[in-house]
């Protein structure tokens, strides 16, 4: 065998090695810090939070989960790495929950075979408790502003008290002023600030709901993991098709249920679009955010107003937070982790090649 075919040899059969073990390297770091999710999108993952850890470093009332570095895409939400906000005096302290807790035991089998821990906090506790990423700590503010995505995994307990007996502040998510409520329809609360075309800028006691009337009930988010998705289409606002829009998707594991559109701020809900425009959405309002961008956002927790004799029983759960953002408009969406349902990204390393050939 001559010394070129030797060389041809040893290049095209150390290829295939070279490219096993990359891909190995590759999904063992992706496992450590974010996602594969969000190693997919490349560029258009902007924060990732696994939560699979049970250390939650503190500073001050802020806290970083211990599986992600400043290497990753870790959320910010009160400062860099600071994914998780309370304020003194909130007794939900974020810790990891493994084997053997309600909330993890209630993952699906595959999420439990690639998780040691999900995040909860206490039964029981009261006071602030947030979640997110805000991108003026990253420096994108200005990029994706066309549609953007956040996406995460919630549980509830069976006995979760949302606004129900002695229980307040049934919060879901917030965005600058913007809440979401879950008073037992998901409404938007505290626009003000908001430019919309409509008298009232504080909305709404009702809606927007999905496209379908969707109301999920209390029941409906106690004792299973929900993958909720929320989308925004022009984060700066505007009028007409360059309007700021707004969707919330939820699906129930463990279910044969389709995905719910919880809301659509561009559907009109029969029955309850704009038939009064001091307490409704209405479906033709041109919106813009206050401060003109939403850079901020994720879930608000808040649980109770301190009111003596206050009771909030049971508590929440949460894994793998993930956003992405386009510059188009067409229907993207995160979906689902791979870590808990399975399907998407592939990390899986290809077999070591065997029975290799020489080539002429």
């Amino acid at each position: 065998m001559n010394r070129r075919i030797i060389s041809r040899y040893l290049l095209r059969s150390a290829f295939p090695l070279l490219c096993w073990a990359t891909l190995f390297c590759w999904s063992t770091n992706t496992e450590a810090g974010v996602e594969a999710r969000c190693v997919v999108l490349g560029a258009n993952c902007l924060s990732s939070e696994p939560l699979n850890t049970n250390v939650y470093a503190a500073s001050g009332d802020s806290y970083n989960p211990g599986d992600t570095t400043v290497s990753d895409k870790q959320a910010s939400w009160s400062g860099t790495g600071l994914a998780i906000e309370t304020i003194s005096g909130s007794q939900q302290i974020p810790f990891g929950a493994g084997v053997g807790d309600t909330a993890y035991n209630a993952l699906p089998a595959l999420a439990k075979s690639n998780l040691t821990y999900v995040m909860r906090t206490p039964a029981g506790s009261r006071g602030s408790f947030n979640l997110g990423h805000n991108l003026s700590f990253t420096g994108n503010g200005a990029s994706y502003t066309k549609r953007m995505a956040w996406r995460a995994y919630v549980y509830h307990t069976s006995d979760f008290d949302w606004t129900e007996n002695a229980c307040h502040n049934g919060k879901i998510y917030q965005g600058g002023t913007l809440i979401i409520d879950n008073g037992g329809i998901p409404n938007f609360r505290d626009m003000t600030g908001w430019t919309i075309s409509s008298p009232y800028v504080d909305c709404c006691n009702f809606g927007p709901r999905g496209s379908a009337g969707n109301t999920p009930n209390y029941a409906w988010w106690k004792g299973y993991w929900v993958r909720l998705e929320v989308v925004m289409v022009n984060r700066t606002g505007g009028t007409g098709a360059n309007s700021w829009q707004f969707y919330m998707y939820g699906q129930r594991l463990g279910t044969a249920e389709p995905e719910l559109e919880i809301m659509n701020s561009r559907v009109p809900d029969v029955g309850y679009d704009c038939t009064d425009p001091t307490t409704r959405w209405c479906s033709t309002y041109n919106v813009t955010p206050a401060g003109g961008r939403i850079d901020a956002w994720g879930f608000n927790r808040h649980r109770g107003t301190g009111v003596g004799g206050e009771v909030c029983n049971g508590y929440h759960a949460m894994t793998h937070w993930m956003q992405a953002g386009w510059d188009t408009d067409a229907g993207q969406r995160i979906g689902a982790a791979t870590e808990i349902e399975g399907g998407g990204a592939d990390k899986t390393p290809p077999a070591i090649p065997a029975g290799l050939t020489l080539l002429p």
